[in-house]
């Protein structure tokens, strides 16, 4: 039975539950058959949301890891394309992404419509040889129903300029970006979009891709990804006291919140709280992620740290009146390790990690 979907039968299991999601570095995970493929579905557009939009989603994309928790730099996940201003020249307005710490000027034509002049430009340190991006600009231009656009307003332009740029495998739905002014009335076409590549230069870019650019990204704490934090303290308990464990109606408030975003009020951000090592001898890993679990009265309470920046306090349920020994687990997600705050308090000791 799905301890999340409790009481639903004819359920499908096809894969593990991580503990800290996979995509965050998380490598201990419940067995096949603690969580349903339903439940991963419906909570899925949620969690994709907290790692890809949120603020720690920001974090992801300068530190890592990248997909599946890889830390191999092919697979170094990407921000959405946003806008980005270059520091020295504030007025320069472009589109592009950030990867491993590195801001990216993706593929772009600057048009003013008043006086119909285009530059092209992109970061050449990533892209190479400006003819031939040039080039497969045009092409994929002159093919416009094979562009998927996204529309990006931002008052960073004035009404006269647009910004077309062509860039796939960055956001899953779509290929192109459109940036314009907030209260622009321009209206992209086909025939506008063949007219944008016939009329790139055939010269060195205007602008030198050198220089600090600064990235606007629009990230964002939002309430509701308090339950993915929750999702990370209620894996852990069943993975430490068991599926009957955590099948106990004590546990069904805490649970239809998760499924169903019902009732909140179980958990709160705690942004004062996120460092609690900071000032001890305890050498907590670099921007590792913990999950701890304690009774206070009879209270279950929980608390998850993400990249030891942002923190949630949970309460699992008021209705515990058992003995708990404390639990934690540590996803030192880039030395690919996931230990208990026991072993890392003797590894602080000792001086090495014990056989």
């Amino acid at each position: 039975m799905c301890i999340y979907l409790k009481g639903v039968v004819d359920l499908v299991y096809n894969s593990e539950e991580h503990v800290f999601p996979q995509a965050l570095g998380g490598r201990v995970a419940l067995s096949i058959g603690y969580v349903s493929d339903r439940f991963n579905n419906e909570i899925s557009k949620l969690e994709q949301e907290f790692i890809r939009d949120s603020f720690i989603g920001t974090i992801r994309q300068f530190y890592g890891p990248g997909k599946k928790g890889s830390l191999s730099n092919s697979k170094a996940t990407k921000s959405r394309i946003y806008v980005i201003k270059r520091v020295e020249h504030n007025s320069d307005v472009l589109l592009g992404y950030i990867q491993q710490k590195l801001t990216v000027e993706i593929p772009q034509a600057r048009i003013n419509l008043r006086s119909g002049s285009c530059s092209f430009s992109f970061t050449p340190q990533v892209y190479g040889d400006f003819l031939l991006e040039a080039e497969k600009y045009r092409i994929l231009c002159s093919i416009p129903e094979g562009l998927r656009i996204k529309i990006i307003k931002t008052n960073e332009l004035d009404a006269d300029t647009i910004i077309f740029a062509i860039q796939d495998k960055v956001e899953e739905n779509f290929n192109a970006f459109l940036a314009l002014n907030t209260h622009s009335n321009f209206v992209l076409n086909s025939e506008i979009i063949k007219k944008i590549g016939q009329t790139i230069p055939s010269d060195n870019p205007v602008h030198s891709n050198t220089g600090e650019l600064s990235f606007q990204q629009k990230s964002f704490i939002d309430l509701s990804h308090l339950r993915i934090f929750a999702k990370i303290a209620f894996n852990f308990l069943a993975l430490k006291m068991g599926r009957d464990f955590v099948m106990n109606d004590r546990f069904d408030p805490l649970r239809n919140w998760i499924v169903n975003n019902s009732t909140s009020g179980f958990a709160n951000y705690d942004f004062e709280g996120a460092k609690p090592f900071e000032s001890s001898d305890i050498n907590f890993p670099k921007d590792a992620h913990l999950v701890f679990i304690t009774k206070r009265k009879d209270v279950l309470l929980a608390k998850v740290i993400l990249y030891n920046q942002i923190a949630a306090l949970i309460q699992l349920t008021i209705d515990f009146n058992e003995p708990f020994e404390d639990i934690s687990l540590i996803c030192d997600w880039q030395n690919r390790r996931e230990y208990g705050l026991t072993e890392l308090v003797m590894a602080s000791i000792l001086g090495y990690w014990p056989n």
